[in-house]
């Protein structure tokens, strides 16, 4: 094989290669972005408030692993539906949902918990 074949041989396949790429994307896009025409913008996730100058407030904390599984879930339930979304947010949804429970419904809510170890893990 000669050289100039070899890099013939090289092009055709790398332009295979690109294409096949594109192909691939373009495909879990069609997936991920289901019901979404090409001219539509992607929704996003929670809107931001009005007053750009809310206060925030970082607040690191532990949970279960079984309860950042729910997390882990709903973020691809959202992303089934399109929706674009962050742990944060799917926290502040939990948050708007326990604000319309009754001071019952919460109770029930609260005893039904097992509860977490507080503070940092111990250095190992």
């Amino acid at each position: 094989m000669t050289k100039k074949s070899l890099a013939d041989k090289l092009k055709q396949t790398t332009t295979a290669q690109r294409q096949d790429n594109k192909d691939r994307f373009k495909s879990a896009d069609d997936v991920l972005l289901r019901g979404i025409s090409a001219g539509e913008k992607k929704p996003a996730g929670l809107p931001l408030p009005e007053d750009d100058k809310t206060p925030l407030v970082r607040a690191g904390f532990l949970i279960p692993e079984a309860e950042h599984a729910i997390i882990q879930a709903t973020l691809q339930r959202l992303a089934m539906m399109a929706v674009t979304s962050s742990k944060t947010e799917v926290v502040r949804m939990a948050l708007k949902a326990l604000e319309m429970q009754t001071d019952k419904q919460l109770k029930a809510l609260s005893d039904g918990l097992d509860p977490v170890r507080k503070g940092r893990p111990s250095a190992v």
